[in-house]
């Protein structure tokens, strides 16, 4: 078990409190990052305009959908789960930001291998999310 789990929530989920440090670090982390004199180039080799977006919100009833989305595979898929992408697409006035894709993942049932979980080929990916701003002396947004 995590240590930052707790014995009746052992399902991944952490404690508000555990988490909160882990976010300073990222954000200590980009700071740093951002502090250096950066290009930034896409896939092709452009030179880009980049926002590293600290965070990505979704709201609960497009998780929801999304989650019953791949449950609908579980004929097919077995070891259902979710993988998440960090990624970047393009924001306002054509600037690429940070953003979160999550990506269907299982094996299939007739003949895949059980100890991997890779995605799942057919399946569309969740990414409807909205990005946001650093929070500030540990108000309640930080996480």
């Amino acid at each position: 078990m995590n240590e930052a789990e707790t014995p009746e929530n052992t399902n991944g989920q952490i404690t508000r409190e555990a988490s909160v440090p882990m976010v300073d670090d990222n954000l200590a982390i980009r700071e740093s990052i951002l502090a250096a004199p950066v290009k930034y180039k896409n896939a092709a080799g452009d030179d880009v305009d980049y926002d590293m977006s600290t965070d990505v919100s979704f709201s609960l009833e497009n998780m929801k959908e999304f989650i019953t989305y791949i449950e609908s595979y579980g004929e097919q898929y077995a070891n259902l789960g979710i993988r998440a992408y960090m990624a970047a697409s393009t924001g306002e006035e054509g600037k690429l930001t940070g953003t979160v894709i999550f990506v269907p993942t299982g094996y299939a049932i007739d003949g895949g291998d059980p100890g991997t979980s890779p995605n799942i080929p057919s399946a569309n990916s969740l990414n409807h999310g909205g990005d946001c701003r650093p929070p500030y002396n540990n108000v309640l947004t930080n996480p």
